[in-house]
């Protein structure tokens, strides 16, 4: 077999990029004391309402997501003016990684960038995907 000349350097799979939060997400961040006993008070009043949706799939949160939107509306100007302030900056921490494509990038390096990193989603989720029996 021959030898592959054509190596590229080992690619950094998972590179650190602020996101903007949403503003209903910055708000329960900044104010969880004052968000959360109304999103479960009002989540409780719901399920009693409709309990065939207590076990449905992404209720909660979509539930959660109305509330915090309903919510933010009636605060004051300077609440919204933080919260915006506070999504503007950014809410990712330093441990969270996320992942994305330069624009700059051309077709042949992101296709190898998304092989990359299917693999090693594969290795990570399913460790014995490598493993020999």
């Amino acid at each position: 077999m021959a030898p592959v000349e054509n190596r590229r350097k080992p690619l950094v799979i998972v590179k650190q990029v602020k996101r903007m939060s949403s503003a209903q997400n910055a708000y329960a961040n900044l104010y969880p004391n004052k968000v959360e006993p109304t999103i479960k008070a009002s989540y409780a009043l719901h399920i009693a309402k409709h309990p065939h949706l207590a076990k449905k799939k992404g209720e909660t949160l979509k539930h959660r997501n109305i509330v915090l939107k309903e919510l933010l509306s009636r605060e004051t100007d300077e609440i919204k003016a933080e919260v915006d302030e506070r999504r503007r900056a950014g809410d990712l921490n330093d441990k969270e990684d996320v992942v994305s494509d330069d624009d700059t990038v051309d077709e042949v390096e992101r296709r190898r960038r998304r092989k990359a990193r299917a693999l090693q989603r594969k290795v990570l989720f399913f460790p014995f995907f490598l493993s020999s029996p």
